[in-house]
């Protein structure tokens, strides 16, 4: 990176041959989940590491706010609110939400989105106010139900749960823990006090 050329081994064994191509200057740039993974020497070549953190509400609101202009989506501000609240902090997620409100109302006989449908439109896709789905309550009622609260291994709720072990930790352990309703312990995963102070919640 520093030379700015790049070494190509032609051929195998003794009768190989490198040819060095001179690079123009470039700049490079890098996105990973597991930077850990990256070996040192070629972390610390990099000028600039920068951690990227979930959107902010407001954050999210402005995303919304620009994908219906650009969609051509009529929606009101209280409605815009409430889907950045149900996004988990990620774009796509809330564009994708974006998305199936809009086809809700296509079905409908409003012209612009307001709170009532995309209250709607969350119930069907059985997403809370938190953004929590289907399958994140099942986790936390798994753990309440099946094992006490924990801890549990990955692999044994995993199980339980008929799910993928890397899908469980990767997908949807990671929002659990930024909503402090779980939390992983060198012994497994345990449901915390607002994890049980949610489902009570849920089901009062």
């Amino acid at each position: 990176m520093e030379d700015g050329v790049l070494d190509i081994v032609m051929g195998k064994g003794p009768s190989a041959k490198t040819i060095r191509l001179n690079l123009e200057p470039f700049t490079l740039i890098g996105a990973t989940t597991q930077i850990g993974k990256i070996s040192s020497p070629m972390r610390d070549r990099f000028g600039l590491v920068q951690r990227l953190d979930f959107f902010s509400n407001e954050d999210m609101v402005s995303i919304l706010k620009r994908a219906a202009n650009l969609w051509k989506i009529e929606i009101e501000n209280e409605a815009l609110e409430k889907l950045s609240n149900c996004a988990r902090g990620t774009a796509r997620i809330g564009l994708r939400l974006l998305k199936r409100t809009r086809d809700y109302m296509e079905n409908s006989t409003g012209n612009i989105i307001n709170i009532d449908a995309v209250n709607q439109t969350m119930k069907l896709l059985e997403i809370d106010e938190y953004g929590l789905e289907n399958i994140d309550r099942l986790i936390l009622k798994t753990l309440v139900n099946n094992f006490n609260g924990g801890p549990v291994g990955a692999s044994t709720l995993a199980a339980s749960l008929s799910e993928d072990v890397s899908t469980i930790s990767d997908v949807y352990e990671p929002y659990l823990m930024k909503c402090g309703y779980l939390k992983r312990t060198s012994r497994g995963r345990v449901i915390t006090q607002k994890g049980l102070k949610y489902l009570e919640d849920l089901n009062g």
